[in-house]
């Protein structure tokens, strides 16, 4: 309890229960000791004793420091210590290895940034024709090798382990090569692909998908953790690096063949050597195994054969495709920048300059068509351009009894080889 003085003597405040209690003296009607409800004549009361006297007020407690809790509260007990963490490493090693486990994931971003900055460079390599070409065939077989090795000794999807200090070397080594050499094969076909390629025909999307692959081969994250997790996805993306590669290689080491020859072997070769991926040699030279290979080349090549407008010719390519009524002097022909009135379709002439890396001798061959229709196939005439790149230029006109009674709509000139490979398009528009 907490006591003060008044006139009326000592009151204090009872806190158990929320009033104030008076000592002597106050309000009494009576007076002081009197009882107002006494009868009269009575006898006086005898007197109450006189209540105790009010226990002294205990002293005053010294003034509160500041941030401390309010009265009546529980004081706070000592703070728990703060958790201090994992130890910092000790070393350089340690300290080198906790920076690539907290960064690792980005260091291997920009190592695919680096990685396609190289490509680039191969590209420009490339650029310069086929003096690089024996690495790519160097880069095929290398891979090849480690393909066989590397799936045969860290196996694929869940059935994967990398254990032990010695393995993890490996498998990153392994890896890392593989990365590269399909870096540089991908990269350095990209070019003679895209150069083959017609854009807007089917064609076109092959060297799209050759780009895309090439881009793969240097995202790290997606690589490792995709393509080369999964034994029959990393065999299928050898596949297409396999078999762009062979069919750019054939026709150079082999010049006098023609484009579908170098086609067709490229893929029975690849066939052969996508088995070889998932098969053991043994099993491969047994009589069903030879069977089974002969089937599975028969197979691909009649496929391929099929959707060979789908492939780019490489090596060959198209320098000019024009079509139009006036001719220089120097054989070439003004491509037609408007339409053309469709009494002037006798006079059309078209002139395509196809690049011969190779100084092979292709035929080749002008389809006319109208409205995606078929009007003529002609063997143009070709006069052969000797420079540092053999060009061949083929000219043709549609012969009158080839033009149809209704001349007006949208015309294309294909260049296409014997066995109807594109190798280049002209367009024009005729009208009334």
């Amino acid at each position: 309890m907490q006591a003060s003085m008044s006139a009326s003597g000592a009151i204090w405040w009872d806190e158990s229960c929320g009033l104030f209690f008076a000592a002597e003296g106050g309000n009494d009607p009576a007076g002081p000791g009197g009882d107002a409800s006494a009868p009269a004549g009575s006898a006086p009361p005898t007197a109450p004793p006189p209540p105790a006297p009010a226990p002294p007020a205990p002293p005053a407690a010294p003034p509160a420091p500041p941030g401390s809790p309010p009265e009546g509260a529980s004081a706070p007990g000592p703070k728990p210590a703060a958790d201090p963490g994992p130890a910092a490493p000790q070393g350089k090693i340690a300290k080198l290895r906790a920076f690539l486990k907290r960064h690792g994931h980005k260091l291997w971003w920009l190592h695919s940034i680096y990685a396609l900055s190289l490509g680039v460079g191969v590209m420009l390599l490339a650029a310069k024709g086929f003096e690089y070409i024996r690495w790519v065939v160097a880069a095929l077989g290398g891979t090849w090798l480690l393909f066989l090795v590397f799936f045969r000794l860290y196996r694929s999807g869940a059935q994967r382990k990398v254990e032990g200090k010695a393995a993890k070397v490996g498998f990153v080594t392994m890896n890392y090569l593989m990365k590269d050499l399909y870096q540089i094969m991908l990269f350095f076909l990209l070019p003679f692909y895209w150069k083959s390629s017609t854009w807007g025909a089917v064609n076109g999307f092959y060297a799209v998908a050759l780009g895309i692959c090439a881009v793969l081969a240097t995202l790290d994250v997606v690589f490792d953790n995709l393509v080369m997790r999964w034994r029959v996805l990393a065999s299928l993306f050898y596949l297409v690096a396999l078999f762009s590669c062979l069919n750019l290689v054939i026709p150079v080491v082999l010049p006098s063949i023609r484009v579908l020859w170098g086609l067709l072997a490229a893929t029975g070769l690849s066939a052969v050597v996508f088995l070889s991926l998932h098969f053991r040699l043994r099993s491969l030279f047994s009589k069903p195994g030879l069977l089974a290979v002969l089937v599975v080349m028969g197979v691909s090549m009649s496929a391929v054969y099929l959707g060979r407008r789908a492939i780019p010719p490489v090596p060959y390519y198209t320098e000019t495709v024009s079509a139009g009524i006036i001719e220089l002097p120097d054989g070439r022909v003004v491509n037609a920048q408007s339409a053309i009135p469709a009494r002037d379709l006798e006079r059309i002439v078209s002139v395509t300059d196809v690049a011969s890396p190779t100084g092979s001798r292709e035929t080749f061959q002008h389809v006319w068509r109208h409205d995606r229709k078929v009007v003529a196939r002609l063997t143009p005439s070709t006069t052969v351009m000797k420079g540092p790149v053999t060009r061949l230029r083929l000219r043709s006109a549609l012969p009158a009894d080839k033009i149809p009674a209704e001349r007006t709509g949208d015309w294309s000139i294909d260049v296409e080889t014997a066995d109807g490979q594109l190798v280049g398009r002209a367009t024009f528009e005729v009208q009334k």
